[in-house]
């Protein structure tokens, strides 16, 4: 008899919501947008206002999902991201900001840094064809060093600023 083991180490993103994740844009007035974001029951908000005498509001764009967790990017010219993250803990909503400054020489794709209940994961994003994975990242203490950092991302690896 023989066992068979086999290890998927990338994950591909949820892009739809359901009704258990969930969020919406909704205007408040002529200079906010606010989020409003429901995972299993709970509900959260965040609001986004725009500079003065600026037409546009810079809204995150909802990048998918990672199982009980809502990802969205803001991204400022070719070197800034910042990936917000939602999710469950002890109860309610918990929104984390992860800064990335991005290396010049890329390959078409992106990677990024997140914590999904204290376990580090990489969201790699591919800019040709829209796909988003997800890998989880085995050396924990090697990433809780960049908690809280501005985290360069270049050449698929991370390090702080």
């Amino acid at each position: 008899m023989s066992v068979l083991f086999l290890w998927i180490d990338n994950v591909v993103a949820q892009t739809k919501c359901d009704e258990r994740c969930n969020y919406e844009f909704i205007e408040k007035n002529d200079s906010i947008v606010e989020l409003r974001v429901s995972i299993n029951g709970m509900n959260a908000t965040a609001d986004y206002s725009k500079a003065n005498n600026d037409e546009n509001i810079p809204i995150p764009k909802f990048q998918g999902r990672y199982k009980d967790c809502l990802l969205f990017m803001l991204g400022y010219g070719q070197h800034f991201r910042l990936l917000i993250t939602f999710q469950v803990n002890n109860g309610k909503i918990i929104r984390n900001d992860y800064e990335h400054s991005m290396c010049l020489n890329n390959n078409g794709k992106e990677a990024y840094l997140f914590f999904y209940n204290e376990q580090p994961i990489k969201m790699e994003y591919d800019y040709r064809t829209s796909k988003v994975t997800f890998k989880k990242l085995r050396n924990s203490r090697k990433y809780n060093s960049l908690k809280g950092k501005v985290i360069e991302s270049c050449k698929n690896s991370f390090s702080s600023l």
